[in-house]
């Protein structure tokens, strides 16, 4: 991300969103999860992790 982004684009908000989620531990992040299930439906719980997914795989990759 860059400094210059818009901080009240779509953009930002999920990446910070990201962020606040791949810092919990698992059973807060299963409980979020869960209540964006409920409240935003499957297509943006499947679009979170997805972005998890690559914050993951990022960290792993930079370890080695």
């Amino acid at each position: 991300m860059d400094l210059f982004d818009d901080t009240y684009s779509e953009k930002y908000r999920h990446e910070c969103e990201l962020r606040f989620i791949a810092n919990m531990d698992l059973s807060n992040r299963r409980k979020y999860l869960g209540l964006v299930l409920e409240k935003r439906g499957v297509q943006e719980l499947e679009r979170l992790k997805e972005g998890l997914e690559k914050i993951w795989k990022n960290k792993k990759s930079n370890k080695a």
